[in-house]
């Protein structure tokens, strides 16, 4: 079908913002074929309001080289060259179906199909549990997607038993063709340990047994947390292996500082944690360096529990009341600044590392109070994003005295948002997020939480213009039009904030590629609010430290924003006849 864009003159709804006109009818022809392929610009008359758009245009003179007036309202540009991105599609929950992913060629052409987007029917798996203990728990299915590095995910739902009326199992769909690493995990995880296991599902599966290994065999595993011989009550205790899965049961120390771990022979090996079951309480925290050889301990220990002994954290010095007031440089009170207090300890067992910690918010006064061990600790200080005091790193020797820390005064990010024509942009929505998370003041503390990295957001002025206070260090800008703009997201620069007096930065957004399709089930029934999200096949490098094992309360991390944010590309919603339309920033 070719699409000839000067006939695209039919009706557009300012109030939808979608594709309308001839484009249904188009829509109708090359569905009839069935044809999968990618528009730059489709037969389509975007609905716009245009007293906002600053994209205006009559003819292709109006929008300078490399760009064509589409249906004489905007400027769109021609891709020199073809680019794969991927495509991840996630249906409405009510449809039954599974979110997918696709990978399309954004081409050169400029008469061409659009895309087509069809959604597979998903694989029924009826999955059985057997164990003498009445266990319930979550299963959950993983698979790689083939496309970006992405992961499939699937949670199972528990089904009743149509005779019985008990719950009977659980049930998975899943997409067809593939490896599913299955996750049991008990909700009563000090009493059973997670079940590992696969399965290829290739099409519906009914039933698929899970045996869990019965109690009795469970390999034991017996300890004791101590500081300097006196036992550390109120740990909570646990086996992970290096990917971060729990692969023992879940335990408490008691008033002996004793813990009692249950794990499967066959698991993998791995690293004992401890933690404060209340993060407020001043306890140690820490793990073994060497991991537990599970299955050669398994090979000698029959039935008796396999006895780790003592483990020593060294000598916790008495704790004092310490209070920290945090102000800036002209002596304001910094108030909502998230305070990081850290101590080391010295473990007198080998392979232990422990350390003790303590982090909440300071008050309206700028006031933060602890209870901490007495002697040299390590504190860190992130203040809100809109603040204009900036981090603050170093060693304050607690002796129970108040302490005054002075913030200097942040950077400020300064710039301008323009159009490719150089019309300034109002609303555009600006934000900056770390290059790394692992530069800074946080990479002397222990641990693998990565606290207070929030995003710094904005929006600019009439004029375009924008502002964003920022601690030292290497940052990305983003950039987001409104919607009305009819301009893509865009990645458009790496900030190195520092000391130095920086030129302000003017960000220019191009002028869009337009990608435009439909998603149908296999039966051709239109798929409406479907989310729509278009993906680099490589994300920009945006290198993140860890996030996980820490969960504690008041420890905000930035991970999952950065990596979506390194990744998309753009995205839409399906309308009423399941048509999208994705605005995208050219190749740069």
């Amino acid at each position: 079908m070719n699409c000839d864009l000067s006939k695209c003159t039919g009706p557009h709804h300012p109030e939808s913002g979608r594709l309308d006109g001839c484009w249904v009818n188009a829509a109708r022809e090359w569905l009839a074929v069935v044809g999968v392929g990618v528009a730059v610009a489709g037969c389509a008359s975007l609905g716009i309001d245009t007293d906002e758009v600053a994209s205006r245009c009559m003819v292709d003179a109006d929008c300078g080289p490399a760009l064509r007036c589409f249906d004489t309202r905007i400027c769109i540009a021609i891709q020199a060259t073809a680019e794969r991105v991927a495509v991840r599609l996630t249906p409405p929950k009510e449809t039954g179906k599974l979110v997918e992913h696709f990978e399309v060629n954004v081409g050169a052409q400029s008469q061409s199909e659009p895309v087509a987007l069809m959604l597979t029917e998903p694989a029924v798996v009826h999955v059985r549990y057997f164990s003498k203990l009445a266990v319930q728990g979550t299963l959950v299915a993983t698979a790689p997607s083939d496309v970006n590095g992405s992961v499939l995910r699937y949670d199972a739902k528990g089904y009743f038993d149509a005779k019985t009326k008990t719950l009977d199992g659980y049930e998975l769909r899943v997409q067809p063709g593939k490896t599913y690493d299955l996750v049991f995990r008990p909700d009563a995880d000090d009493k059973v340990p997670p079940h590992y296991s696969k399965i290829t599902v290739g099409a519906s599966i009914d039933p698929w047994l899970i045996i869990l290994t019965e109690d009795s065999k469970l390999l034991k595993i017996r300890g004791r947390l101590v500081a300097a011989g006196k036992p550390l009550v109120g740990l909570r205790v646990h086996l992970s292996n290096d990917e971060g899965q729990l692969t023992s049961t879940r335990s408490h120390t008691d008033i002996n500082g004793e813990f009692v771990l249950r794990v499967d022979p066959s698991a993998t090996a791995g690293r004992l944690s401890f933690a404060p079951a209340d993060p407020a309480l001043p306890l140690p925290q820490g793990r073994m360096t060497k991991p537990i050889e599970i299955k050669k301990i398994a090979l000698q220990v029959d039935p008796k529990p396999f006895e780790l002994g003592d483990m020593d954290v060294g000598e916790i010095p008495p704790a004092v009341q310490a209070t920290l007031t945090v102000q800036d440089e002209v002596g304001k009170p910094t108030g909502g600044a998230l305070v990081r207090i850290q101590r080391k300890l010295s473990s007198a067992t080998n392979d232990l590392q422990a350390f003790i910690e303590v982090h909440g918010n300071t008050d309206k006064a700028g006031v933060f109070t602890a209870a901490m061990p007495i002697g040299m600790a390590k504190v860190a200080v992130v203040p809100v994003a809109a603040a204009h005091a900036a981090r603050w790193t170093g060693n304050l020797n607690l002796q129970g005295s108040a302490h005054a820390i002075t913030c200097a005064v942040r950077r400020s990010v300064v710039g301008q948002v323009v159009d490719y024509a150089g019309r300034p942009l109002r609303q555009a929505k600006v934000w900056l997020r770390r290059v790394a998370q692992a530069d800074g003041p946080t990479e002397d503390f222990a641990g693998v939480t990565a606290l207070g990295d929030v995003p710094l957001e904005t929006t600019t002025n009439s004029d375009g213009k924008f502002s964003l206070p920022a601690d030292s260090g290497g940052w990305w800008l983003w950039v987001q039009p409104k919607a009305t703009d009819q301009l893509p997201r865009l990645l458009a620069s790496k900030v190195d904030v520092s000391t130095a007096i920086d030129t302000p930065i003017k960000v220019t957004v191009p002028a869009p590629l337009l990608l435009v399709g439909k998603v149908v089930t296999v039966q051709g029934a239109v798929v409406t609010n479907a989310a729509i999200d278009i993906l680099a096949l490589q994300g920009t490098p945006v290198p993140l430290r860890s996030t996980s094992g820490g969960g504690a309360k008041g420890a905000p991390s930035a991970g999952a924003g950065v990596l979506a944010d390194s990744h998309l590309l753009g995205s839409a919603l399906t309308d009423s006849k399941g048509v999208f339309e994705v605005l995208l920033a050219p190749p740069q």
